[in-house]
């Protein structure tokens, strides 16, 4: 952190979410000590057998974080999963070998079943989407958010040829 300063004056209001950061960063790396782990990874287990019984396709994050909160009142109201994933890499592969138990796949933020994934794919390649601008339509109508468009047929398999940043002119191919 490189802060410039006048007259031998610090501003407190370049350094405090620098501070934060860091106590976010600490508090979610040492998870364990606070909270007991197994207890949230059975947790998110349980949630998840929910999640494959019930006819909803997908579940984000976010929803995980919003169960799992409820469900466990000793849990500290401002815990975010999401950060919590991304600086405490041990329980993050905890949490996403449960996803893959479960028979999910993660894509970004947003857990899918495997079901779900591989009729999408077969969809997309029994229609012959091959333009871009068609597959993320398509995605549209199955009510996945766009912001993972991209990232999910990636995942997919399927090639991405650009056409200048116009996505309408850009080409999908399956590669499998």
């Amino acid at each position: 952190l490189i802060i410039s300063y006048k007259n031998e004056n610090i501003p407190f209001k370049e350094i405090i979410p620098f501070l934060k950061k860091i106590e976010r960063k600490y508090i979610d790396q040492n998870f364990e000590n606070k909270i007991d782990k197994l207890k949230s990874i059975q947790e998110i287990n349980e949630i998840l057998k929910e999640f494959k019984s019930s006819f909803n396709t997908f579940i984000t994050i976010e929803d995980l974080n919003k169960a799992l909160t409820s469900n466990q009142k000793d849990l500290d109201p401002s815990f975010n999963l999401k950060k919590i994933m991304e600086n405490n890499h041990e329980f993050k592969s905890l949490v996403e070998k449960k996803i893959s138990e479960n028979g999910f796949v993660i894509v970004k933020e947003v857990i899918f079943k495997e079901s779900f994934i591989k009729e999408i794919c077969n969809e997309l390649k029994d229609k012959e989407i091959n333009n871009l601008k068609d597959a993320c339509d398509f995605l549209l109508i199955k009510k996945i958010s766009e912001k993972i468009h991209l990232d999910l047929l990636i995942f997919m398999g399927f090639k991405i040829y650009w056409n200048g940043l116009d996505y309408s002119a850009s080409k999908v191919n399956c590669s499998q």
